[in-house]
């Protein structure tokens, strides 16, 4: 019984023979040892459809090799795509999480400085010669009554031009009395009447303020 037609038309070849299907069993074995062996070479009495065959067999694994191929390279570079992805967000959380570092230790210095600042200004507010100086001037009883010099409550520093005597303070000149101010850090709107500025001095150097213009 004669099979060519069918074996042909399985494989798509064109090629005409004579032999049955035994003899397309026994050539097709024939090629797949070739193959799976390396040997190049065909049975010089294979007919001519078995070199078609056998293209036709090459043809079919090595396309089947380079779509596997294909697919693999498709899903190694899905890969790398989705590790490129991952490590730019890595890159972006860490530089956020640096940059919040840096704004909190930018933000725990500043809260350092005022807190020095405020310990300064605290020992020296505190400081047992400026009570003592406050305590002396509350206590003053006329214009001769001696003034004590009060210390900066910042710094600790002694002003200069200081009243010896309320009679002095009492004689002080807008100048004189801003340039007291000024350097107790006291600042009053531009415009303030002398005599607020005046009560505001003796209120710092410990002195209760009387509501009159001085001398």
């Amino acid at each position: 019984m004669k099979y060519k037609n069918a074996v042909l038309a399985l494989h798509g070849l064109d090629a005409a023979t004579d032999e049955d299907l035994y003899a397309a069993d026994k050539y097709a074995c024939d090629v797949q040892h070739i193959m799976r062996n390396g040997d190049n070479g065909i049975p010089a009495d294979a007919p001519e459809w078995v070199a078609e065959l056998q293209t036709s067999m090459e043809t079919r694994v090595a396309t089947g090799v380079v779509a596997q191929m294909t697919a693999a390279i498709a899903q190694m570079t899905a890969a790398i795509a989705q590790l490129n992805v991952t490590m730019n967000a890595g890159f972006s959380n860490q530089a956020a999480a640096i940059a919040d570092l840096r704004q909190d230790g930018n933000a725990l210095k500043s809260d350092v400085n005022a807190l020095t600042v405020r310990i300064g200004v605290l020992e020296h507010s505190s400081s047992a010669k400026r009570i003592m100086a406050l305590t002396h001037n509350k206590n003053c009883t006329g214009l001769a009554y001696p003034l004590m010099s009060v210390p900066k409550s910042t710094t600790g520093e002694m002003p200069t031009g200081f009243p010896r005597t309320l009679e002095e303070l009492n004689a002080l000149t807008l100048p004189q009395t801003n340039q007291l101010l000024a350097f107790y850090g006291l600042r009053l709107p531009r415009g303030t009447a002398q005599v607020a500025k005046y009560n505001l001095l003796k209120e710092e150097i410990g002195m209760q303020p009387v509501w009159q213009t001085p001398v």
